[in-house]
């Protein structure tokens, strides 16, 4: 009986570390390009990059995109501490969006990606219920 007890919490003990260190939380985003639907009812296509807990967008040309809290996908950009942030230039602007990419383009790269410090916040935060450290 002991050595049933001592193997079954051996075992739940190896399998708690093994979930606990796993780098990924999510499974792989489609490679497959969809339609998205802007708040204005205008459809641009997108590509999911990342997995289920960190993950983020981008363009058939490759430029890296995030949705914003109003339901807008903007291109990413890097902040001054190169954390990955929404640009502020909405994905399929006409005209507009046009010269404001042109005059962004030293914020906005193409295949940008969260800074490790951003992916372990992610992570933290699903993994803790929103608590970061």
């Amino acid at each position: 009986m002991k050595t049933y007890i001592f193997a079954l919490l051996y075992f739940l003990f190896i399998s708690f570390y093994s979930f606990a260190q796993t780098k990924s939380r999510g499974i792989p985003a489609s490679p497959y390009p969809f339609k998205a639907n802007q708040p204005d009812g205008s459809l641009i296509t997108l590509i999911q990059k990342g997995d289920g807990v960190v993950h983020w967008f981008e363009t058939s040309d490759g430029y890296s995109v995030l949705k914003t809290k109003d339901g807008w996908f903007q291109y990413a950009s890097l902040n001054d501490v190169g954390d990955m942030v929404c640009s502020g230039v909405t994905v399929g602007e006409s005209t507009s969006g046009v010269s404001s990419l042109k005059t962004a383009q030293k914020r906005i790269k193409k295949h940008l990606r969260f800074s490790s410090k951003q992916i372990k916040r992610k992570k933290a935060e699903l993994l803790w219920g929103g608590v970061t450290k």
